[in-house]
C-alpha cells in the first residue's frame, strides 16, 4: 500500500472525509474510489448529453452540416444479398 499526499485540504475537510468514510463503514480508499468513479461517471454523462442536446443557432451552420453528412455518406452503399 501506498501513501499518497493531497495537497489543499483543509484539516477540516480531511476530518469530514475520515467521517463520511467511517459514517459509510468503508476505508478512505474505498471512499475516494467510489467518489472518483461517481465523478467520472458524471463526467461522461454530462459529456453526452452536450452532445445530444445540441441545437444549431445559425441556419448556415445546419445547411454546413448537412452537407457533410451527404459528402460522408456518398461512399456508402448497401450490400446486395444474393
Amino acid at each position: 500500500m501506498a501513501t499518497k499526499a493531497l495537497k489543499g485540504v483543509s484539516e477540516d475537510k480531511w476530518a469530514e472525509f475520515k467521517a463520511i468514510a467511517a459514517n459509510r463503514d468503508v476505508s478512505m480508499g474505498e471512499l475516494f474510489n467510489d467518489a472518483v468513479d461517481a465523478l467520472a461517471k458524471e463526467k461522461s454523462k454530462s459529456q453526452w448529453e452536450r452532445i445530444l442536446a445540441w441545437k444549431a443557432k445559425d441556419p448556415k451552420e445546419v445547411e454546413r452540416i448537412e452537407e457533410r453528412i451527404k459528402e460522408f455518406r456518398k461512399g456508402f452503399e448497401l450490400r446486395r444479398f444474393k
